[in-house]
């Protein structure tokens, strides 16, 4: 186990304690439950020799956090920090497509990345199934003199 490693668990277990993370060993770095079912649990692991992260959704997909995206290792672990708060507050969508052939995740106010799930695919959210609802996909705005009006946003 790297001090990178060893550095983050402790400070997950800090920051998202009320989501009860499972302390991983070696380079697993902790595992969330995810009690609703919308996703598979979710697996945070540190690479052993470099200040990279990756965050698996078991049987879904996977993000990476690394220094071909960030600069220093402070920015890739404040990345992961503001990805499983954003996860875990319901605003990433993460989906798989029923062949498995392709996978991802978007935020749920992303109008490009609900236009890339294809049709077939699981979608969740932390809090369960993804659902594309009404407010995601338009606003409401008060049109002058004709009460109120939906817009695309």
């Amino acid at each position: 186990m790297t001090e990178f490693s060893s550095e983050l668990r402790a400070e997950i277990a800090r920051r998202f304690s009320a989501q009860t993370p499972a302390p991983g060993e070696g380079n697993q770095v902790a595992t969330f439950k995810c009690a609703s079912g919308g996703l598979g649990d979710v697996i945070v692991e540190a690479d052993g020799a470099d200040a990279a992260v990756t965050v698996y959704i078991v049987g879904m997909t996977h993000r990476h956090f690394d220094e071909a995206l960030y600069d220093t290792p402070a920015e890739i672990v404040e990345a992961v920090y503001t990805f499983l708060a954003d996860l875990f507050d319901g605003q990433v969508v993460v989906w798989v497509a029923a062949d498995g052939g392709s996978s991802g995740w978007f935020y749920r106010y992303d109008k490009a990345g609900r236009a890339g799930l294809p049709r077939d695919a699981r979608a969740g959210t932390w809090d369960g199934p993804y659902r594309a609802r009404i407010r995601d996909l338009l606003t409401r705005r008060r049109a002058p003199g004709r009460g109120f009006m939906l817009l695309d946003p």
